[in-house]
């Protein structure tokens, strides 16, 4: 088991109680999906999952067994699959288990839970191992969307244009590993 998998085992909610938890899990990859269905499987916590490899035919029947079916509570999906153009406001957790590269991805996926018809509050985990590349890559994360709400503001309020672009500058040197 990955660390990340590992971590699942301890989740709060997942005993059931009035307000049952319903969890979307994003991982990277199907191989890690099935990891994680192992472990999950072993806990007798029903579980569906959602990616690249399930038939398109398939898809839309997965994720009505995770609406409807009050015994399968874990959605696993692709952060790829599970990116784009889907409602899940079933779930109340959402688990992103690595970080991306592109943070508005993992904006974007989180967006299927918390949207219109979402009723309850959305709780959502990140994992990040500890002494591994993921924990640069999250810093990489806050500078790139502090650079895309700075490229926003270019200008406005506070120093001038010069100051804008002089930091912005470094702030994307930064980003890309260059020197100043």
């Amino acid at each position: 088991m990955t660390p990340e998998v590992d971590g699942l085992g301890g989740i709060p909610g997942w005993a059931g109680g009035e307000d049952v938890q319903m969890d979307d899990v994003y991982l990277q990859s199907s191989t890690k999906i099935t990891a994680v269905v192992e472990r999950i499987a072993g806990s007798g916590i029903g579980c569906e999952k959602y990616d690249g490899r399930v038939k398109f035919s398939d898809r839309q029947r997965r994720l009505d067994m995770f609406y409807a079916d009050p015994l399968v509570r874990v959605l696993l999906l692709t952060i790829q699959s599970g990116a784009v153009g889907l409602n899940i406001t079933a779930a109340n957790y959402v688990h992103m288990m690595e970080p991306q590269w592109n943070p508005a991805v993992e904006d974007q996926a989180i967006a299927r839970v918390i949207r219109m018809g979402q009723k309850r509050k959305v709780t959502i985990v990140r994992y990040v191992v500890k002494g591994t590349v993921e924990e640069n890559l999250v810093a990489v994360q806050g500078q790139k969307k502090k650079l895309a709400r700075s490229t926003m503001t270019f200008g406005e309020a506070g120093g001038g244009a010069e100051d804008d672009l002089n930091g912005k500058l470094e702030e994307l040197k930064f980003i890309l590993g260059k020197e100043s």
